[in-house]
């Protein structure tokens, strides 16, 4: 993440912590030169990229500031013209930061992060198909293990006439199928 947390004056006014970028003075920057062979939308979106990324970082527009004309200084050194530069520089403004923090509405459905709602239907099929594949009786044993108090790790149940070993690890069932 490259940040430098410091207590600035949010911090004894809200009890906020500012965050900044952090970069370090042996880092050579080499960016892509402006003579490479990448594509221009390549290299436009680099730029605008770090420069987003700049200001979601940067708590104080002043740190942000010096990092966009350090930025610029070093694109220069790169071969980039100062009109391109311009450019691309004049769309990304720190007054965008609040947008640029939010989680898009794609990403966030009903309350629920992407993330949750994958692993809820990842969950949700799994038992699908466990109730599926194994009989009432084994969920009935099943369930009398999970909720035994304990420390059973490892039992053998009969499953259609075949003893089958089960590992039950924090509430996921595997069993091992012998009937090869």
């Amino acid at each position: 993440m490259d940040l430098f947390i410091y207590k600035g004056e949010d911090f004894f006014v809200n009890g906020k912590l500012d965050v900044s970028v952090f970069q370090k003075q042996e880092n050579k920057y080499m960016y892509i030169p402006d003579k490479s062979g990448h594509l221009k939308h390549t290299i436009r979106n680099f730029i605008l990229g770090e420069l987003r990324r700049y200001v979601r970082c940067c708590t104080q527009e002043f740190n942000f500031l010096k990092t966009k004309n350090k930025f610029f200084k070093r694109l220069r050194l790169r071969g980039y013209k100062k009109l391109f530069l311009l450019r691309l520089f004049r769309k990304v403004k720190y007054s965008s930061r609040n947008a640029l923090l939010k989680i898009s509405p794609q990403r966030c459905i009903e309350g629920k992060f992407y993330s949750e709602m994958k692993e809820n239907n990842i969950i949700e099929d799994a038992e699908q198909i466990f109730h599926e594949t194994f009989s009432n009786e084994f969920l009935n044993l099943m369930e009398n293990v999970l909720n035994s108090n304990g420390d059973t790790n490892s039992i053998e149940v009969p499953v259609n006439n075949i003893v089958v070993p089960i590992k039950v690890c924090s509430f996921i069932i595997f069993s091992k199928n012998l009937s090869s």
